[in-house]
């Protein structure tokens, strides 16, 4: 789902962004700013230790189990997630984030904003693990330029924070804000 979080719509009483069309739809308390921005992807890439293609139907239904039958909105925008996968290829990797990541990071794109997103993933990670990874992208996140920036923007939880942070940290300059609080599956997400 996070890789064709663009094709999804996002409504609010006070604003809403993303296709009309879209056969996923998540709501937000408000809208944000600069909801009127333009967006482009260039390029969206994924890894994961045992790849699933939601546009198997054994995946599929793989996909579907980790959701509670009870929660019918995760169960509907789970397969609104299965139709829109089918307009927007994506290559997922097979393999862990530590060994795919620095070759992805290595050379910067000139013009283009690098975004490194990830969602409910450190905790499944050793510390040794977490450790590298992060400082991959610290490392990434130095050679960033004003032509060519990285941002790394996460929705991982904080014991210490009420909801699940939604964290956005930007290079040059390292600077880190919490931009919204959401529920653990990406849906109730308040603008901060």
């Amino acid at each position: 789902m996070n890789l064709r979080w663009d094709r999804y719509r996002y409504e609010s009483p006070t604003g809403s962004w993303g296709p009309v069309s879209s056969a996923v739809r998540m709501n937000w308390d408000s809208a944000p700013d600069h909801l009127d921005a333009r967006i482009e992807i260039v390029d969206r890439r994924g890894c994961d230790p045992r790849p699933l293609n939601p546009l198997n139907e054994h995946d599929r239904i793989r996909l579907l189990s980790a959701v509670w039958p009870d929660q019918i909105e995760r169960v509907e925008r789970t397969r609104g997630a299965f139709k829109e996968a089918a307009s927007v290829p994506v290559v997922v990797d097979q393999g862990s984030a530590i060994k795919w990541l620095p070759g992805l990071l290595e050379q910067a794109a000139d013009g283009v904003a690098t975004v490194v997103f990830h969602s409910i993933v450190l905790q499944y990670l050793t510390d040794q693990e977490r450790a590298e990874f992060l400082q991959v992208i610290e490392e990434a996140g130095a050679r960033a330029t004003d032509d060519a920036p990285l941002a790394h923007l996460t929705l991982e939880p904080d014991p210490g924070m009420s909801g699940f942070p939604v964290r956005l940290m930007t290079w040059p300059g390292g600077d880190e804000v919490v931009v919204a609080r959401s529920g653990p599956h990406g849906a109730d997400i308040a603008w901060i």
